[in-house]
C-alpha cells in the first residue's frame, strides 16, 4: 500500500494531461493549443493590459482578444472578465489580484468535451442481419410478401408480443409455484375447475311482480288449508310484508295508460 501511494505521488500532471491527451477522448477543436481558449495565458494577458493601461478602451481589448484567439473567441465567455476590468481600472494593485483571481479560476475548468463513441454492430450481427433482408428481399420479388416489407427491428421485435396484456401480480415464489402447481393439475384432470354461479345467475327467467304477489297468496293459503292458521301465524304477517312491498313497488314503476291503448285492449 505504501509502495502504491509512493508511485502515485511520483506521477507529475504533465503525465497525466499527455495520457489524456493519447486517450483521443478530448475533443479535436482542442488540439491546437496545449491551453482551452478560456485559460489562455495571451488572452489574459490582454485582459491585465486592458486594466493595467488607461488609454486602451473596450474595443481595443475585444480586438486584441479576437485576433488572438481567432475563432475560438466567444464573447460571452469575456464579457465578465472585461467588465471587471474597467471596474478596477486604474488602480495597479486590484488589477493585479482580480485578474489573478479570474485567471486561477478559469485555468481550473479545462472546458474538455468527452466524446463517446457510437455502439457499433457485431460483424456477426450485421452478417445475420444482412442476410435476413436479401431474404425478404427476394420474396418480396417472388410476390410472397404483400404489402410493405417489415424491417429488421419490426420482425425480431413485433408489435403484437409487446402487448402482454393483463398480469396477475404475486406474492412471492410460492405463489407462483401454486399457480403453476393448479394449472398442471387440471390440465392433468386431478382438479376439476368450477366457474362461477354469476353467469347462472344472469340466465335465470325473471319472474314479474304480479307473478310474486300470486304465488304470494297460494302459499298463504295452503298454510292456513294444511298446517292451520295459529302455527302459520308468523310466515303469513311475513308473506302478507313481502306482498305489500311488491304492490308497492309496481304502483311506482307503473305508466300511465293512453286512451288509444286502453280501448284498443277492449
Amino acid at each position: 500500500m505504501v509502495m502504491a501511494q509512493e508511485a502515485w505521488d511520483a506521477v507529475k500532471p504533465s503525465t497525466i494531461q499527455h495520457c489524456w491527451n493519447h486517450t483521443g477522448i478530448q475533443a479535436n477543436s482542442m488540439a491546437h493549443s496545449s491551453h482551452p481558449a478560456h485559460a489562455d495565458p495571451g488572452a489574459w494577458k490582454i485582459i491585465h493590459q486592458f486594466a493595467d493601461i488607461d488609454t486602451m478602451t473596450l474595443p481595443q481589448a475585444e480586438a486584441c482578444l479576437k485576433e488572438h484567439l481567432g475563432n475560438h473567441y466567444v464573447e460571452e465567455d469575456w464579457m465578465d472578465a472585461l467588465k471587471t476590468a474597467m471596474v478596477v481600472k486604474g488602480d495597479n494593485v486590484k488589477v493585479a489580484k482580480a485578474v489573478k483571481k479570474l485567471a486561477s479560476v478559469a485555468c481550473q475548468r479545462t472546458g474538455l468535451v468527452v466524446k463517446i463513441q457510437p455502439l457499433t454492430k457485431a460483424p456477426q450481427l450485421q452478417t445475420l442481419e444482412h442476410e435476413l433482408m436479401k431474404s425478404i428481399e427476394e420474396l418480396t420479388i417472388r410476390r410472397w410478401i404483400i404489402g410493405t416489407p417489415l424491417t429488421v427491428d419490426e420482425i425480431l421485435d413485433p408489435q403484437e408480443e409487446k402487448n402482454i396484456g393483463q398480469v396477475t401480480a404475486y406474492e412471492d415464489d410460492d405463489a407462483i409455484i401454486a399457480e403453476i402447481q393448479r394449472w398442471q393439475a387440471i390440465r392433468s384432470g386431478e382438479l376439476v375447475e368450477v366457474e362461477s354461479d354469476d353467469e347462472d345467475e344472469d340466465d335465470q327467467p325473471k319472474v314479474c311482480a304480479t307473478e310474486l304477489i300470486l304465488l304470494c297468496k297460494k302459499l298463504e293459503a295452503a298454510c292456513i288449508a294444511q298446517v292451520g292458521a295459529d302455527s302459520s301465524l308468523d310466515l303469513v304477517h311475513k308473506l302478507r310484508a313481502f306482498q305489500a312491498t311488491l304492490q308497492r313497488k309496481e304502483l311506482q314503476n307503473a305508466k300511465q295508460v293512453t286512451l288509444d291503448k286502453f280501448w284498443n285492449t277492449k
